[in-house]
């Protein structure tokens, strides 16, 4: 009887050897579908583009706009400038928007709803000037990080800040003149950015292609 027990014992020590083993294993975890961060990354710069893009276009044409026919459109259309900087200021930007930079657009905000609160026979040129110069350093800022050269900027830039140097020094109609020139510059520091970044989406993609395209065509003969 023990001799048989035994054999027993054996027979099933092997069933269980070729079987891969008679234990309980943990449940294999499902295997998750793998993603594409390089695809993901793209696909975000060029919505980023597009979005700027538009908003390029829409800040030329009030800058186009400038100064107004009156004190009261010019008011109006600058609080329409520091909104649509608001917008603007933080794309560009992207990840390199760090505290100073969001100072920056603080005193942006400030400014344009300064603009709206103002009553309308108190002078806004100070208000203005404010705002105008700090879109000009969050501009510096941003063209001075790693997502552009900014030696493509420097006479975008010097031309704004030619500006905004004047208007301590005029007043009346012809600082409205001199803040449209001034927005006028920023709308050609904004549009190359963009187009920078437009460009870095089109070699990136490119240089994607190139990477997932097969190394030769498969052959079609007859094996």
């Amino acid at each position: 009887m023990k001799d048989n027990r035994l054999r027993w014992i054996a027979s099933a020590a092997l069933v269980c050897g070729l079987a891969g083993g008679c234990a309980n294993k943990p449940p294999v975890a499902a295997t998750q579908p793998t993603t594409a961060p390089a695809l993901d990354t793209a696909s975000a710069a060029a919505l980023r583009v597009r979005e700027l893009s538009h908003l390029r276009d829409d800040y030329a044409a009030l800058a186009h706009q400038l100064p107004g026919s009156s004190l009261d459109e010019h008011r109006q259309l600058m609080g329409s400038v520091f909104d649509k900087l608001d917008e603007i200021l933080p794309l560009l930007a992207g990840s390199q928007g760090d505290l100073v930079f969001r100072q920056h657009l603080m005193v942006l905000e400030d400014a344009r709803g300064e603009l709206g609160g103002n009553p309308p026979d108190q002078t806004i040129d100070p208000t203005i000037d404010t705002g105008l110069r700090s879109a000009y350093n969050a501009l510096l800022g941003i063209v001075h990080g790693k997502d552009f050269d900014e030696s493509q900027f420097t006479a975008s830039l010097d031309d704004m800040k030619v500006r905004l140097d004047q208007l301590d020094t005029v007043q009346g109609p012809t600082h409205q003149v001199i803040v449209a020139e001034a927005v006028e510059a920023s709308s050609g520091v904004i549009a190359k950015a963009v187009d920078a970044l437009a460009q870095r989406v089109v070699v990136s993609s490119a240089d994607a292609d190139s990477t997932t395209a097969p190394a030769t065509a498969p052959s079609t003969q007859p094996q």
